[in-house]
């Protein structure tokens, strides 16, 4: 008989799981040069440029010939007078070349003064080793310094589109089905727009929609088979596709909290009239009632996700108002069996239309190594007071424990306080030329960097080059003003770290 462990206890296995995910760095080498062989090579700790800098670790290729760093230094760092540690076996003399442009090159006798201060700060530096035969191998030294903030969060000011609609909407909901985006708008006549994408980057196939009368247009909802929405009077519709007749299941719900797999998860009233929790299609999930505390309305979208420490997905949503009416900040995880608030002790702010989304994290370490990690990100909401928020909030175990994020995660001035956007995670492929992307507006007056892009182009630990890689890039779709009106936007963002050449 399998054993299946309680919410709490899952979540908080998946956290420290994460935490203990760092393995060191191995060096590469494909093969030697013994008589000029540099068998190591790392800088001396000198705290006033950058604590730990003894610790960072170089990669060394002695098939071409060079040294590096391929986790980038912080942005700022100052590298033009680093002194440096170089290990070889029985060479006869070892120099290192600092070219000076018009001023020629400055050679240092590493062989006799190891204690030089090397200027790193115009690119690579010559390694000259010198055998006991009178052999010479060259290898070029760089130390890699970040050109911008990788860890940041950025959205680009330049670049933003409309919503993907032929119609002037006032409201619209996106969701992910079968790994297309599906944007559903409708305007103030109730006509509708559906808009499908494999990669919203690229271009979007727009048609009318027929949807059922007086359908609330922010109810609809993705299982991994079938679109849901609700009617103005609670009946439930469901469609086979987005091109699909929207037919009539003859149950009433009152909030669709989201899928879960091919269940639908929602709240509608018990025979008692009182709320609970229900499936559909019925007999799948046992009804239930609703938990005190648990949002009946306005909370965020339900993130599901796998762990090896249960047997079923695990699927998480925040913030809402409760059958009381009041707004909550608190962060309710289901295991296919229950409910249960996970961040009773770290609650976020009480508001109700969170973006809720899975992405990416980085924590540098001691020897300015990188680790990533799955985080949540919450953003956006309003309260009581219906002023929407410009907020990021982030948890690293899967909703436990809520902070602010860092101020390089935060979203910038120019993107406006919302809630009810949503959050939509797509990737695209990335290369090392780059590309634009014509679908997005370049404002001719606020110029900003390209929205593809590579800022720098540090060496790689693979074998091979790697000229193009998958990026997954961060989307918000509309998003309500204070005055509840929709902001006909679509922005893209994205972490600089995952736009970089990847190291592997």
């Amino acid at each position: 008989m399998s054993r299946k462990l309680p919410i709490y206890t899952v979540l908080a296995l998946m956290g420290v799981a994460a935490a203990s995910c760092n393995s060191d760095p191995e060096q590469a080498t494909v093969s030697t040069y013994e008589s000029t062989a540099v068998d190591a090579f790392s800088l001396k700790a000198n705290d006033k440029v950058l604590a730990h800098l003894d610790s960072v670790y170089f990669s060394i290729d002695l098939n071409n010939g060079r040294i590096f760093n391929a986790d980038s230094l912080p942005k700022g760092t100052d590298v033009s007078r680093l002194a440096v540690n170089v290990s070889t076996t029985a060479v006869g003399r070892v120099e290192l070349i600092v070219n000076r442009g018009a001023l020629g090159d400055t050679i240092y006798n590493y062989t006799a003064s190891q204690n030089d201060s090397i200027d790193f700060s115009h690119g690579p530096v010559t390694l000259r080793i010198t055998a006991q035969n009178g052999d010479i191998r060259n290898y070029s030294v760089n130390v890699n310094v970040h050109k911008m903030e990788p860890d940041s969060l950025y959205w680009n000011r330049s670049a933003v589109t409309t919503l993907p609609t032929s119609l002037d909407a006032v409201v619209q909901k996106s969701v992910k089905f079968r790994d297309q985006a599906v944007t559903l708008t409708a305007d103030a006549d109730g006509n509708a727009c559906i808009a499908l994408s494999d990669d919203p980057a690229d271009g979007w196939q727009t048609f009318s929609a027929q949807l059922p009368a007086d359908a609330d247009v922010r109810s609809l909802t993705a299982t991994t088979d079938a679109l849901y929405i609700l009617d103005a009077a609670g009946a439930l519709y469901t469609a086979s596709s987005p091109e699909a007749s929207w037919t009539a299941t003859g149950e009433r719900m009152s909030t669709l909290l989201g899928g879960y797999g091919s269940t639908l998860l929602a709240v509608k009233s018990d025979t008692s009239g009182k709320p609970a929790i229900a499936g559909y299609p019925a007999g799948r999930i046992a009804s239930m009632p609703v938990p005190d505390g648990f949002p009946v309305k306005g909370s965020s979208e339900l993130i599901t996700f796998q762990s090896k420490w249960s047997e079923n997905p695990t699927a998480v949503l925040v913030g809402g108002e409760t059958s009381d009416g009041k707004f909550t900040g608190s962060a309710w995880a289901f295991d296919g069996d229950s409910w249960a608030c996970i961040n009773s002790t770290s609650p976020l702010p009480q508001m109700s239309g969170y973006s809720l989304v899975s992405y990416y994290g980085f924590i540098t370490n001691a020897d300015w190594s990188v680790d990533e990690y799955d985080v949540l990100l919450a953003m956006g909401g309003r309260g009581e007071l219906g002023v929407p928020s410009h907020a990021v909030y982030i948890s690293w175990d899967r909703g436990i424990t809520w902070r602010l994020a860092a101020t390089t995660m935060h979203l910038p001035d120019y993107l406006p306080a919302f809630a009810y956007a949503d959050a939509l995670v797509f990737t695209s492929s990335m290369s090392v030329d780059g590309r634009v992307s014509t679908l997005w507006n370049e404002r001719p007056d606020d110029p900003m960097p390209r929205w593809w892009r590579i800022a720098e182009a540090p060496l790689v630990r693979a074998t091979a080059p790697i000229t193009s890689w998958e990026c997954p890039y961060l989307y918000l779709f509309g998003g309500l003003n204070g005055v509840g009106t929709l902001y006909d936007t679509v922005w893209r963002g994205v972490i600089n770290r995952l736009t970089f050449v990847p190291l592997y």
